[in-house]
């Protein structure tokens, strides 16, 4: 595998890992935010938003993890017919 794929593999893992930091940050907010729902029912809106955003940036990483595993599987292929 060239340096080249490498670096791309390595980059895409790199922004799974950013998603995954940022799902884990929407789910810490829509916690926080339910305790002070108590208190303020305002903020149903906010909440249901962020709850779309988490499952879509959980739908994003999904993508790019199996993307990144197909580009690994297909370079180890063409490394192994060489």
């Amino acid at each position: 595998m060239s340096i080249r794929e490498r670096a791309l593999i390595e980059e895409s893992w790199c922004i799974v890992k950013h998603l995954l930091c940022a799902e884990e940050h929407t789910i810490e907010t829509v916690q926080k935010l339910m305790r002070m729902r108590e208190e303020n029912k305002e903020l149903d809106p906010i909440i249901n938003e962020l709850l779309e955003l988490g499952d879509t940036i959980r739908l994003i990483r999904q993508k790019i993890v199996d993307i990144t595993l197909g580009f690994e599987k297909h370079e180890s292929k063409k490394e192994e017919n060489r």
